[in-house]
């Protein structure tokens, strides 16, 4: 008998998990300002690029979530229009307990695109394609039920344009809303 209780009680408790790990929110989405520091092995030494992004993160336990994040950078090294877009998806997991800050980490792979355009008497572009990952963390600020302010992002980008590999760094910042 006590063997029967003790396996009911397990069972029971086994089934409750899922709704205990329950977030308060399940997604968020959001739109964040980028700084893009593009690393050597490029056409140019270290350059650096402003853009936007934008980022949906669905959660499926309290701390795990999927990740999608699609952005777009431009600068003008050396006078050359240089423009970059990736996307990217992965997995996050987040520390979500009720403090006042939220961090988390992410690891994420996809494809990135570079362009460089030269203006010239002889206006040409040169492109490249190339797989890319990405991996860092950030700290959330949750001020509102369904807002957050990311206080910072930080993430180290490894692509590979021009068969050469190039170790850049991403910092991001902006709102999200979660529901």
């Amino acid at each position: 008998m006590p063997l029967r209780i003790s396996m009911f009680v397990i069972v029971l408790a086994c089934a409750a998990l899922p709704t205990a790990a329950q977030p308060s929110h399940r997604a968020e989405v959001g739109v964040l300002y980028e700084r893009f520091e593009a690393g050597a092995q490029t056409p140019f030494d270290d350059f650096g690029m402003d853009g936007f992004g934008g980022v949906l993160t669905v959660y499926l336990l309290r701390w795990f979530a999927f990740k999608a994040e699609v952005g777009g950078s431009w600068g003008r090294p050396a006078g050359v229009l240089a423009s970059l877009y990736s996307y990217h998806f992965g997995i996050q997991l987040a520390w979500r307990e009720r403090w006042p800050l939220i961090p988390w980490l992410h690891l994420l792979g996809g494809r990135s695109r570079i362009k460089f355009d030269v203006d010239t008497p002889e206006a040409f572009s040169v492109h490249d394609n190339t797989d890319s990952w990405v991996l860092g963390g950030g700290v959330d600020v949750p001020f509102h039920r369904h807002w957050v302010f990311r206080l910072a992002e930080l993430s180290y980008v490894r692509t590979a344009f021009n068969d050469q590999t190039q170790n850049n760094w991403r910092i991001k910042s902006g709102f999200l809303f979660r529901w």
